[in-house]
């Protein structure tokens, strides 16, 4: 073969492999580019939870549970699982306990984005801004034995409860400024008696058994702690105990089945400084909506009370 086609052979060749070699490399940087973008790492999102307001938010005590497991209650069962949802995909879900006075300290330094659940409380609490739409209603209630509510329907509250020497009991320790003034006046001045229990389980038992007509608590409380008893056979209605019924009365004027009513968000730090920041409060608070709407967040509180 000729010195000038053992040349031209030599170049067909050689730019035959230049092509796949560079072909090679396209393929591979395509792979890799693809592969990266379906790889795309979450952006963290630590959020602190009261670990001691049971049963809204409290840390369980139990070294079986891992991660965000650990965070027990009504709120974190609801925020888990709005962070579930396809608009959120692309955040991850830290649930972190604390002191509630430590929490409210991080948040106002801006050490964390969210803390819950706060009351909306824009004034006492400049430093958390947005709240969150609201999650949950917090109402303390008055739950009295069936025949009871039944009996004091639609009657004046405090006057004709003081008047028909209704039993009321409370947990002790628990503020009864939720009463109203009428009822604090006549409890201090000895006219009306309000009786006491240990805990949410005296307290309720109290009423169960008929030793107090009426129970007054956090509504969500007191329904928890009856599916517990009546789960463990401690609280059997319509054997050894009475059933129980949320009253409904007359306050100021307006008929109403609760005493004090509070709605519980997520506060986000206003100092906490981040370029997602904005994107994530606005896909929480669509989330938070929907669920409402859809009935999910009712779902959910049901398997606590029912």
């Amino acid at each position: 073969m000729s010195r000038l086609l053992r040349r031209r052979f030599n170049f067909k060749k050689g730019g035959f492999l230049m092509k796949q070699i560079l072909f090679s490399i396209m393929l591979l940087l395509g792979l890799t580019l693809s592969s990266t973008s379906f790889s795309k790492k979450k952006q963290r999102v630590k959020i602190l939870f009261d670990e001691s307001y049971p049963p809204y938010a409290f840390r369980i005590m139990d070294p079986g549970l891992k991660g965000n497991e650990r965070a027990g209650g009504f709120y974190s069962a609801i925020i888990r699982k709005a962070f579930e949802d396809e608009s959120l995909k692309d955040y991850k879900l830290v649930l972190t306990s604390a002191p509630w006075k430590a929490g409210l300290t991080k948040m106002k330094k801006g050490k964390e984005i969210g803390l819950y659940p706060p009351y909306h409380r824009p004034k006492e609490r400049p430093y958390m801004d947005p709240y969150s739409t609201p999650i949950l209603d917090e109402e303390v209630v008055l739950m009295c034995r069936q025949s009871v509510a039944e009996k004091m329907h639609g009657k004046k509250w405090p006057e004709d409860f003081i008047k028909n020497k209704i039993k009321v009991t409370r947990n002790r320790g628990f503020s009864y400024k939720a009463l109203g003034p009428l009822a604090i006046k006549a409890i201090e001045d000895k006219k009306w008696k309000l009786y006491e229990g240990g805990g949410t389980k005296a307290s309720f038992m109290m009423m169960a058994k008929g030793r107090a007509d009426c129970y007054f608590n956090d509504g969500l409380s007191i329904r928890s702690e009856a599916k517990k008893l009546q789960n463990n056979g401690v609280y059997r209605p319509g054997e050894e105990h009475q059933a129980f019924k949320q009253t409904t009365f007359v306050k100021d004027g307006k008929e109403q089945n609760f005493l004090k009513k509070e709605t519980g968000h997520i506060g986000w730090s206003k100092a906490f400084k981040a370029d997602y920041k904005d994107d994530l409060v606005t896909k929480v608070d669509a989330v938070i909506k929907k669920m409402k709407e859809n009935g999910e967040i009712k779902k959910i509180i049901d398997q606590f009370t029912k």
